[in-house]
Order: C-alpha cells, then structure tokens, then sequence
C-alpha cells in the first residue's frame, strides 16, 4: 500500500503554487475597480453625517477606519476644508455614549462649542494653555480630538508631557493642515500622542519616530495619515511679490552698524537668537525693533540685578523678551537651565538706548507705504504681522483705510478699543457692507478662524515656518467661500535684511517638508493610493480575474497578506510581466488600470492563467516574506525598556522555578506589553513602572492588545488579476 501511494505522488514546480487560487471569472473594467479600490487602507462602514459634504463623507470614513485599526490618527486636509465637521463626524461614529473631550487653541474655543452643538455632539472643550498647566479632560473621557495638534510637536512641552501619559488606551485624532513645521519628526511626536511606534511595522517601518527622524517618510505613512487635496470648490489662489520701494536692495538703514555692534552675550548660541529678534523686529517695523530693544534693555538690568544678588535669569523674561517670536523662544528654552547673568553683556545698554533714541516713529517709512498702496482699492483684506508693536503702527499711518484691529490681547477699530468677536465678525460671511475693510493682525487670528469677507490677505511680515503662511491664508480661502479667487502678496524683506536673516531661504526650505511627507505634490510615496481608489470610486468593484486585449503581455495582481484571515496592512499592486519579474511603480499600476478602460475583453484559456499562476509565485513569496520578516523583526528600544525587560525576564524565570502560573502568566503579559512599540505616554508608563518594586510590578494595569508580535500563520491571497494578452 505505501509503494502504491508513493508512485501515485506528482513532483509540482514550486509548492506555493498549490496555496494560490485565482478568484472566480468577472467582468474587466469590475476588476479593475476592485483591484483601484483595494489600494488605499480600508474605510469603516461608518463615518457618514447629515452635516457632511459629499467628498468629506468619505474622508470621515477613512479616518474612522484608521482609528479602529490603529487606535488613533492624523487629518491633514487642507487649511478652511472643514476639518472640524470631519473630527466632529468621527467622535460621533465612535462615542458609543462615552464623553467626548476636545483640545484647541483658546481663540476656538468658542467656535468648537458651537458647531459641536450644531450637530448635537456633546463634548468637553479645553484650551491648549489648560493642559499645559495640567488641567486634563475627565477620566471618562474615551475620544480625544487635537485641534491645531502641530502645537504638540514637541515633546519637552509641558503640554506634551501632561497630555501624553492621559491618552494610553483612548482613541485620539489629531486635527492640523500643517502637521511639518520645521522637521518630518514633528509628525511622529503627533501620531506618537495615539498610535504605536511600530504601527507600520507590517510593512517594514519598525519605528515612525527614527523613520521621520532621518528625513524618510515610509511609503506606508497613508495608513496614518489622511490627507485630501483641495476641493474644487476651495477659492483659486493667486500670489504675487512686493518689496518695500520696489526696488532689490534698497539702501541700509543709519542705525544698522550700532545694532551690529551689539555684543548681546558672553554665549554664540544665546547671541545668535537675540540678535534674530532684533532684526525679525526690524523687519516687522520701526516700533517694533523700538519695542524690542526696550525689552532687551530691561533683560540687560535683571541680568545686572541678578549678577548682584547671585541669581540666575529670570525666564519668565526671557519670555518676554521673545513674545513676538515663538519659534526664537522655544530655541530659549531648549537651551541648557544654567543661563548666567554673566551671559548678558551690560556694556550694551548704552547702545541700546542710543539706539532706541535713534528710531524716529514719525519719520517716512517706505513699507508701510507699500502697503497703503496695496489696500487703497479697498478690497476686504487681512493684514498679518509678527511683532504686536506694528500693529497700532499701522493703525496710526492707514488713517484713511480706517482699519480694525486685533491682537493677542485687544481688539478695535481705529483707537475705539472694541469686543474681540465683534472684530471678527466684520471680516466673517456676512458681514455688512459698511463694515471696516482692513483688518491689521497678529498670529493670534491665523489659526482656525472663519475670515472668508477678506478676498486679499497680505504677509506684511514673513514668519519663520510655512506652516503659519498656509495658516494666514486660510482664514480667507476656505471651502464654501464666497470669493473664486484669493489674492495673497508676500511684502519681502529687502536684501540687507534678508542677508542676515535668511527668512526667504529658512521658508523655501521649510516649505519643501510638506511634499517629503507625501502630504503634497503629485510624487507622494503613499497618496496614490488614496487618489487611485477616489479616482474609481464610482464604479462597482469586485474581486475576480479577467483578461483584456494587449500586444504587450503583463499580469496586474493585487495580492494581501492575511493571519487567520485577518488582513495585515494592505493591498500590493504589481505588474507581473511574462517572465516573471515585477513592478511596483505607482505610475504603471495606474497606467495600466486606466487602460483596462478602453481595451476590449477576451476570454484567457484556463492553461494561460496556469502559466501565468507560476510567473507570480517569485512576487507573491517576496510579500511573504517582507510580512513575517517585519512581524518578527526586532524594533529600536529605549534604555527604560531595555532596563524593564531584564527586569521582567528576571521575574519570569523565578516564577518558573516557584512554579506560580499566575505570576508567570503577568509577567509573559508585561514581556509582550514592553517589547512592542509604543505610544508616547506608554513611554511615560513604563518609567513610571521601573519606580515600583516587583511585586506591585507584576500588578500593574496595562493594555494588553495589540502586544507581541502578531501569532498565527500567514498566508497570500489573491483579491484580483487582470491579464494583458494578444488575442
């Protein structure tokens, strides 16, 4: 009987061919759709709102879908898109009765309250100052939505190190249209806040933070991050140059060479950052380099008063000193704790005030007088600057444009001090006729306010990142606008300031992380899929195979790895050709798919798709093999992690030779909970538990899911093929 059974046994080429089975026979152009939908990760099946447009319904979908894989996510569209209806469309599809909390900037509160009511969400609002002083949502609280979530980008904040530890086991959504600013890592510390840092490890990103650290964006990045292009129906954008006078390089002004006589510190770092906000307040406006240096003046005397009483620098005047310059003042403090008052040199305060006394507010000044021109055809328009100073500047040289005011503190029109919201209101859908057409602002009004009167916004000064120009701008170009066009003007520094400043490159520069993110442009190593799927959206997709006619043979697959019919990660797209090799290109795939359109369809003999069945098995064992090699791969771990390990290995073989299950089995559970990637405040949580000794230890809570590598056996399967063939 087994010599029967062994002359009855059949050689086969490759084993896996016997694994892989083609789905049933359908229609070419279905295929092809289903093959198109298949690319980006998976929406929920909830998402939908009544207060939803059409394109933000399926973008609620998505983000959903992200949110119950990964526990947390991004929203990136667009500055004035309507993310807040989106975030809001998603904590209602998630809630299930549990509260919901917002986080925004203090400026919106007031805007999240009432559209929240509008849909009947109820939500718990806070600002972002309230957590930094660690006031946190009620423990309840199951949802969090991050408003302007680029203000926690980094991670020494206190605002970051109160939040963090708080979001461990809740679902988050960060919400900003500028995640970059000044690094691709400011996009982990925010998906950090929800999701794991091995939340990609399935397709071979072990760490988002080292990835995005050196500067590489994984292509998976999508499953992440949501991020449309802007609708149609967004306001066009039309942007032009001015510089002051016109003219390149007019002459430098009298007072320079004093400034550039300033010693400013003992320390090259410390003097490279005052001497930034000084010339940033010269390029905003006399007043304001005026205003700057009396601040400078006052830090000179503490650090005199300080020296005296053997005393460090207050930072509270640091803070001052640099109110006008957020991102100069986050370098301050950055810097090491033991500043001296010997830093601060006190031989400058004769120089400053000299200099001080120098600056004429009456004098001409060319720039404001660029800017007069600019407004004097009375077009609605915003004005931003850096410095508060420019602000009632402005206000005194544009007497005839009678313009509003607001700063981070007073609002008015002309010097009649008037409400905040009033301010606003003028400038929002709707406003009367008569209303002020001129709003002079400082950056406390280029965050998430609804401007959309304005049909010009001018940068009278440029700030350091791209992130507040797109944020400037989108308070006039948003979705459902009244205006088809926005006109924006960049009033560029002259070429003495811009040669110490280098704002124009720093921006050029910043600009560019936006498209290395795949958050922008036509390359994005991850937004293909998600434009791929849009693009045939409206047609009924399936899975199946089937054939169109071609003289050039190829094979377009679409295989997914799956453990115990779970999917892991998503579809890979490839074009097979007839010897077997393949291509992943995101430009053939679509290239391809698109032709399916137009070709004719045939009918492929059951030996050709064995053939080609074959040809596949080199593609469908290296996606194998990429999915169980990241599976088990070994992640970076922090030195805490490293030290908790030990540990925990250290009690788990006592428990073995006490032969106490229980106690094995929690240590197993910490093993797997400590070894995996991690969210920011899980990162938080196990310095906390290195504190405690072993045996409350091996009782702490924590959360069990996701732990370890994923178990069971993996398998390919095949969603969908298009065969290209002569006929």
């Amino acid at each position: 009987m087994p010599r029967i059974v062994a002359e009855a046994l059949v050689a086969v080429p490759d084993p896996l061919t016997t694994t892989l089975t083609w789905p049933v026979g359908s229609e070419a152009l279905s295929v092809a759709a289903g093959l198109a939908q298949a690319a980006p990760p998976a929406p929920s099946i909830a998402g939908d709102a009544a207060w939803l447009r059409v394109e933000q319904r399926a973008t609620a979908r998505r983000v959903v879908g992200v949110i119950q894989r990964h526990g947390g996510a991004l929203l990136a569209d667009p500055v004035g898109s309507g993310k807040t209806f989106v975030a809001l469309a998603v904590a209602a599809a998630l809630r299930e009765e549990a509260p919901v909390a917002v986080i925004a900037p203090a400026p919106l509160l007031s805007q999240w309250d009432r559209r929240a009511e509008s849909c009947a969400i109820p939500v718990e609002i806070l600002s972002h100052v309230s957590v930094s002083r660690g006031r946190l949502p009620d423990p309840a609280t199951r949802i969090v939505l991050i408003d302007e979530s680029h203000h926690f980008r980094h991670p020494e904040t206190r605002r970051y190190e109160h939040l963090a530890p708080f979001l461990v086991g809740r679902r988050v959504l960060c919400i900003t249209a500028t995640p970059v600013v000044n690094r691709l890592e400011d996009l982990a510390h925010q998906l950090l806040l929800g999701v794991r840092d091995d939340a990609l490890r399935s397709a071979g990103t072990l760490s988002l933070r080292l990835s995005l650290r050196a500067g590489q964006a994984p292509p998976a990045l999508g499953e992440l991050v949501v991020a449309s292009p802007p609708a149609d129906a967004m306001p066009q954008r039309r942007e032009r140059t001015t510089r002051w006078e016109g003219t390149v390089d007019p002459e430098a002004p009298a007072w320079l060479p004093e400034l550039d006589a300033l010693a400013l510190s003992t320390r090259g770092p410390i003097a490279a950052l005052v001497r930034c906000v000084l010339l940033g307040a010269a390029a905003s406006s006399p007043a304001a380099l005026r205003a700057a240096l009396g601040r400078y003046a006052m830090l000179l005397r503490h650090g005199e008063d300080a020296r005296r009483a053997g005393r460090p620098v207050d930072r509270a005047l640091i803070r001052r000193f640099t109110a006008e310059a957020p991102e100069q003042l986050l370098l301050w403090e950055l810097m090491p704790t033991d500043v001296g008052p010997a830093s601060l040199p006190l031989e400058d305060l004769a120089r400053v005030e000299r200099l001080r006394a120098a600056i004429d507010l009456s004098a001409p000044d060319a720039k404001a007088l660029t800017l007069a021109g600019l407004i004097a055809d009375g077009t609605p328009t915003l004005v931003f600057a850096n410095a508060v100073a420019t602000i009632p500047y402005l206000r005194d040289r544009l007497v005839d444009a009678t313009p509003a005011w607001i700063t981070g503190t007073r609002a008015g029109w002309r010097h009649v001090p008037v409400p905040r919201e009033q301010v606003l209101d003028w400038f929002r859908p709707g406003a009367p006729e008569v209303s002020p057409r001129v709003l002079l602002a400082s950056d406390v009004a280029a965050e998430g306010l609804d401007l959309q009167r304005a049909a010009r916004v001018v940068h009278y000064d440029l700030p350091w990142t791209a992130m507040r120009l797109a944020q400037r701008e989108g308070r006039s170009r948003r979705l459902g606008g009244t205006h088809t066009e926005i006109e924006v003007i960049r009033m560029d520094p002259p070429g003495w300031l811009e040669r110490r400043l280098r704002i124009g490159v720093t921006l050029q520069r910043k600009s560019l992380l936006g498209r290395r993110a795949g958050l922008e442009g036509d390359e994005s190593p991850w937004r293909w899929r998600h434009d791929l799927g849009a693009a045939w959206g409206s047609l009924p997709g399936c899975e199946g195979i089937a054939a169109v006619e071609d003289d050039r043979p190829a094979l377009l697959i679409g295989v997914r790895v799956e453990t115990d019919g779970t999917p892991v990660g998503v579809t890979t797209l490839a074009l097979i050709d007839a010897q077997g090799g393949w291509a992943e290109t995101p430009e053939r795939i679509c290239e391809r798919l698109e032709q399916v359109r137009s070709s004719p369809p045939i009918s492929l003999p059951a030996r050709e798709w064995d053939r080609w069945r074959e040809q596949i098995v080199p593609f469908v064992r290296t996606v194998l093999r990429r999915a169980t090699e990241s599976a088990w791969a070994s992640g970076p771990q922090a030195p805490a992690v490293r030290v908790m390990v030990g540990r925990i290995q250290a009690l788990a073989r006592c428990a073995a030779r006490e032969r106490d299950a229980t106690a094995l089995g929690r240590a197993e559970s910490l093993l797997a909970f400590a070894t995996r990637g991690h969210t920011a405040g899980e990162s938080h949580l196990i310095t906390e538990m290195l504190a405690l000794d072993d045996a409350a230890l091996l009782r702490t809570e924590h959360d069990p899911q996701g732990t370890g590598a994923v178990a069971g056996i993996r398998t390919v399967r095949i969603v969908g093929a298009v065969a290209f063939s002569p006929r």
